[in-house]
């Protein structure tokens, strides 16, 4: 692992942060202009029918909330995740963006589990099972998940900078916008129809006879 924080060194004001708050930014500013959008129409709507009556107004406020606040969906359960940080496998749990920045959680079970933006960077998880788990638009730079399993797993998105991923299983998962610069997959079980909806770097280790496109 050492070729890979030499390449990638965390750089304070540039590096990782930066990288970070590229992520979040993105998807912040996304969310922030669609709830505008919706509201502004909710808005509209109203204004051609001021004589409606407190229950329709009522219903109103009801679906706007409904609509930018969808909690139930996206918010983490913190109990999840105070399990989980405590070592305990959490299969199917809701760890929507948990921290396990510099965690040793190895052989842990995350199969089905809600990971959507959480941080994995620089933990070791080897012999971890993600199969079916949903790992989009998480962090999991400079991370170790040898053997890990991410059978059917999402991985959209995903920062896999530096990471390694010896002997892991990616069948059926989806790598779409997924970053493997300098990712480590030597010796991980995947395919060329995956590696062409990711990107990497000249750093990227894959196996014989796979490639992968540059990150813009």
């Amino acid at each position: 692992m050492r070729h890979i924080f030499r390449l990638y060194h965390i750089d304070p004001k540039s590096g990782f942060g930066a990288i970070l708050a590229k992520v979040g930014t993105g998807f912040a500013a996304k969310e922030c202009d669609h709830s505008k959008q919706v509201l502004n129409k909710l808005k509209g709507n109203q204004g051609n029918h001021t004589q409606g009556t407190a229950k329709s107004g009522a219903l109103s406020m009801g679906i706007i909330a409904a609509m930018l606040f969808p909690a139930p969906l996206l918010a983490q359960n913190a109990s999840h995740v105070e399990n989980a940080t405590g070592g305990a496998s959490c299969p199917a749990c809701n760890l929507f963006q948990a921290d396990f920045s510099f965690k040793d959680m190895p052989a842990r079970n995350f199969a089905k589990a809600k990971l959507r933006q959480s941080n994995l960077s620089l933990s070791t998880m080897n012999n971890t099972i993600f199969d079916g788990a949903d790992l989009s638009v998480s962090n999991m730079f400079g991370g170790r998940f040898s053997s890990a399993g991410f059978r059917y797993t999402n991985l959209q998105n995903a920062i896999m900078v530096g990471a390694y991923f010896g002997g892991a299983d990616f069948k059926g998962a989806n790598l779409s916008g997924a970053n493997l610069s300098g990712a480590d997959l030597q010796t991980a079980r995947i395919n060329q129809t995956q590696l062409n909806k990711a990107c990497g770097d000249q750093y990227t280790l894959l196996p014989a006879r796979l490639s992968i496109k540059p990150c813009k």
